[in-house]
């Protein structure tokens, strides 16, 4: 009976005689299924509860606050000696189980026997296993001065949440998260303290493991960024100055907003006065795309010295790409300048082509172009022939200055054409001005991939 109503429910329970009481039984009771969903929610949880009666002195432990502490488990219920008297069991039943579920609830009852014969007792008799100070011996030695202070909190009526300590417990090491409170809550001194902990070992050992990958990680994106910049310095150096009256070449990078590239760019007076002029992109990011485009451009600055054509020299570049055993492509356009007739004849793999800029309106010039490098064995390039005017342009770029999310290269083509018009126009007309105006109208500081804009200026 509950209020007036009934309810039923399905309760264990345990009835005895009392030695030398002539009729007094002792009952034990404790509902089924609430004390073995507690047990089950303790065990999976890793937790437990206790409960400090103040009072008495007594704490009864839970089942997995005793699995947590390490602690013995409490005696069965027919482990109690035969002829154990009222007064010693009465002593001895209080700590059995704990709030929300497992503590038992003890009634006596009068009842006539006959001829007042004594019975051994069977009754639930659990002895607490450690006080809270023998627990108290348990904690980290560094966790002490903190612990000593939560629990005088709590005699004061108190309550403490989600504090952290580390328990050396027979059964290892432990990391344990535990909260407690005061009954009845404000009162100074209180009753009861009630205790509730969590063994959070296996989540700090995961948190810790996360912390080591997460530092190796950072490791090795920091020697990641080290190696990419010594890269980048190799595959966008300054550019020199070209001896040949009225010709200069300005150049202006902006990195990827993730991970760096494969663009490079390539600018050289040549003993025979021409001037080698290559710009490049090799395929993919990262490390290994910045040193194949190392490569590239290595390879081009050894190759140059032959007396091939911008045709033979990106054949043979091309047979570099291939052979490498990498399973990579990449592109470029090579040419050279002949700065008494200012005549430039280039070849293209797979590459943009360059914007020719004369009277101060940008157009894309007729050219062929040949595959990009990786794809075949033995590529052969035609080479282009371009005569350049006092007071042309000729922009090169990767694709990453007219390619980004969302735009079609259509689209990523004519902002191109627009920014060069806007900035060929206005203000210096110098190859690095030019070059520096065309990415910021276009990119800003950051891109989505490597971008390159390569000038070269005819005064």
């Amino acid at each position: 009976m509950v209020e007036g109503a009934v309810h039923r429910a399905r309760l264990s329970g345990v009835v005895s005689p009392l030695a030398g009481e002539d009729g007094l039984l002792l009952t034990h009771w404790q509902p089924v299924g609430e004390a073995a969903i507690g047990q089950r929610v303790q065990r999976t949880g890793r937790m437990g509860w206790a409960e400090w009666d103040l009072v008495s002195g007594r704490v009864q432990w839970s089942v997995g606050m005793r699995r947590l502490l390490g602690l013995e488990e409490a005696p069965a219920e027919d482990d109690v000696p035969d002829g154990t008297g009222a007064a010693e069991t009465a002593d001895t039943a209080g700590t059995a189980g704990a709030p929300g579920g497992e503590r038992a609830g003890w009634e006596t009852g009068v009842r006539r026997g006959r001829g007042g014969d004594t019975a051994p007792l069977v009754a639930q008799a659990r002895d607490p296993a450690a006080d809270i100070l023998s627990v108290g011996r348990l904690v980290e030695r560094s966790d002490v001065p903190g612990f000593v202070q939560d629990v005088r909190e709590l005699l004061t009526g108190g309550e403490i949440a989600d504090r952290e300590l580390t328990l050396h417990t027979p059964a290892g090491t432990r990391r344990v998260r535990w909260l407690g409170q005061a009954q009845p809550a404000g009162s100074d001194p209180p009753t009861t303290v009630l205790f509730a902990a969590r063994d959070i070992t296996e989540q700090e050992e995961r948190l810790r493991s996360a912390l080591s990958t997460a530092e190796r990680l950072r490791q090795e994106a920091a020697a990641e960024r080290r190696v990419s910049e010594t890269l980048r310095g190799a595959l966008t150096p300054p550019l020199p100055v070209v001896g040949a009256e009225g010709i200069s070449v300005g150049a202006a990078f902006v990195p990827s907003d993730h991970r760096i590239g494969g663009d490079w760019y390539k600018c050289r007076e040549l003993p025979d006065g021409r001037v080698l002029l290559a710009v490049g992109d090799a395929s993919g990011h990262g490390v290994d795309a910045a040193s194949r485009a190392v490569q590239q451009r290595s390879a081009l600055a050894g190759l140059a010295y032959t007396d091939g054509d911008p045709g033979e020299l990106a054949t043979a570049l091309g047979e570099v790409v291939y052979y490498s055993g990498v399973d990579s492509t990449a592109t470029a356009v090579i040419g050279h300048l002949d700065p008494a007739s200012r005549r430039f004849r280039w070849a293209s793999a797979g590459h943009p082509t360059p914007l020719l800029v004369r009277d101060g309106e940008p157009r894309v010039p007729d050219a062929e172009h040949g595959l990009m490098f990786g794809v075949a064995p033995e590529p052969s390039y035609p080479v282009n022939c371009t005569l350049l005017r006092p007071g042309d342009l000729l922009v090169f770029y990767t694709d990453g200055v007219i390619e980004s999310r969302g735009q079609d290269l259509d689209a990523g083509m004519r902002a191109l054409i627009d920014a060069v018009r806007e900035c060929a126009a206005g203000g210096d007309g110098g190859a690095r001005a030019v070059a520096d105006r065309v990415m910021g109208e276009i990119l800003g500081p950051e891109a989505e991939d490597d971008a390159t804009v390569f000038v070269l200026r005819v005064a």
